[in-house]
């Protein structure tokens, strides 16, 4: 992109999700990860953990707009 272009960035909602290691997850929460847990956090977010396997968990930081793609509208002012 140039400056004065401008473009649409689309962003399925599952590469919004974030995957941790199980064990580090579960290190920094300080009990057993499971389906539906709600986490807190530093930066204030609420997640929910949406699937747990072996060596895995999955948080969805934005629960509520699962399914849907973000969409951001973004136009380069300058480049240095």
């Amino acid at each position: 992109m140039e400056v004065g272009e401008t473009k649409r960035i689309e962003v399925p909602h599952e590469d919004l999700q974030i995957i941790y290691d199980r064990s580090e997850f579960e290190a920094m929460v300080g009990e057993p990860a499971e389906s539906g847990q709600e986490i807190h956090a530093t930066t204030g977010l609420l997640g929910e953990v949406v699937a747990v396997d072996d060596e895995t968990v999955t948080v969805d930081f934005d629960p509520e707009r699962s399914g849907q793609t973000l969409a951001f509208d973004v136009e380069i002012l300058e480049i240095e």
